[in-house]
């Protein structure tokens, strides 16, 4: 399938011991070991802030991060905002309903310390600003001014918010999150290696990165939400490292593409943790869609909602997880091999072309068999554009019109 490239970069019950069913389990699906499954969201707030801490999450009248208060797309900066309810064209493709359309461009809006301006590069402003809740408006539209960024802090805990205000222009080869902070929200962002070890909390929401490699012996949530993963260049799309037994990650409404390997999940039978594939498309992966090398019976996984389709390899890879994992409403097709190690058929699943089209995420056609065939428990609310899910929601990364 030849993608077409919009004008923006977007960015689980009883134990088993023999195969993994791909059916839903009975679980109640508000079981989400701290993720508020309705929203996408890691905490309790609804839509952002009330003041500069982000504590309440209620009403994202007046923060400045919003990175405590409803760790979601919504919350991400603390503006309250509503979401659309259609999709806003802009030149060959579409924005998000945050976004606006300039010049065929589209843009995040953004009130912060302004890079370049306050500052030349973006390492030069997150030292100075680490002893308070900060948003940078990362405004770089040509080559990359930062090679590596660490993002790291040595004060007390704060909040840090990146937006890549022209979204496909926002590029950064290396990103390391690895201590201090709060919460990291990395909103808009294109790099080629993002690696997060360190904060209470992460938000990847929408961008492009080639590589999100997570190894979680500090980290404590991670929510990717409306992103674009995928490289011919690097070996992992979104690889997981369980270091810690509070580890949680969601992965919801995102694009894997052309990587040998669309998502890693590695952990020791040591840990317990909490893993949600919510939603995403994967097409065109290599070597596997989904790869789990672990014994780990006590990681919880949730795979539900996403398509898999034309891997070169194997779709799913998968072994014993934890009671409570879940598998249900995933949709199957074109791949050389669908299933590898203790993964299987279950109930829910559809086998048939979610005849996608050349957009980046793609969406489903009309008569697609993954439109109204998702989860109405387990899908997000929002999908990849942020553009509300029905109540029959679709397959896949994206709700259609």
């Amino acid at each position: 399938m030849k993608l077409r490239r919009p004008t923006v970069f977007l960015l689980l019950g009883t134990a088993l011991s023999g195969s993994i069913s791909l059916g839903a389990c009975a679980n109640s699906p508000s079981s989400g070991a701290g993720f508020d499954d309705g929203d996408g969201g890691t905490s309790s707030g609804s839509s952002g802030s009330s003041g500069s801490s982000g504590s309440s999450g209620s009403s994202g009248s007046s923060g400045s991060s919003g990175g405590d208060g409803g760790f979601s797309r919504d919350g991400a900066v603390g503006d309250g905002s509503v979401r659309a309810t259609n999709r806003i064209s802009c030149g060959s493709g579409f924005c998000r309903t945050d976004q606006t359309c300039q010049s065929g461009r589209c843009v995040y809006s953004c009130t912060g310390t302004q890079v370049p301006g306050d500052y030349a590069t973006l390492q030069a402003a997150i030292g100075p600003l680490s002893d308070r809740d900060a948003v940078i408006c990362y405004k770089v539209t040509g080559a990359a001014v930062d090679s590596t960024v660490n993002i790291a802090s040595s004060q007390a805990p704060k909040s840090l918010t990146i937006i890549g205000v022209s979204a496909d222009q926002a590029k950064i080869p290396n990103i390391s999150i690895t201590s201090g902070h709060s919460s990291v929200t990395l909103k808009g962002v294109v790099a080629e290696v993002t690696t997060i070890n360190g904060a209470t909390k992460v938000n990847i929401d929408g961008g492009h990165y080639s590589t999100l490699q997570v190894s979680s012996s500090q980290t404590g949530e991670v929510l990717v939400d409306g992103a674009d993963i995928g490289s011919t260049a690097q070996s992992y799309g979104f690889y997981a490292y369980v270091g810690n037994s509070s580890f949680k990650a969601k992965v919801q409404n995102s694009f894997f593409h052309d990587s040998p390997y669309g998502s890693y999940i590695f952990a020791s039978s040591s840990f317990t943790a909490d893993i949600q594939l919510l939603n995403n498309t994967f097409a065109n992966n290599r070597n596997y869609s989904v790869y789990t090398a672990t014994s780990a019976t006590n990681i919880r996984l949730g795979l539900t909602g996403n398509i898999f389709s034309n891997c070169q390899g194997t779709a799913l890879y998968l072994t014993a997880f934890a009671p409570a994992s879940e598998f249900a409403n995933n949709l199957l097709f074109g791949n050389v091999t669908n299933y590898a190690g203790n993964a299987s058929d279950g109930t829910n699943y559809v086998k048939a072309d979610p005849m996608l089209d050349n957009g980046v995420p793609p969406d489903t056609k009309p008569g697609s068999p993954a439109r109204g065939a998702g989860s109405s428990t387990r899908a997000p609310s929002l999908d990849f554009y942020g553009v509300a899910r029905s109540t029959a929601p679709d397959i896949g990364a994206v709700q259609s019109p």
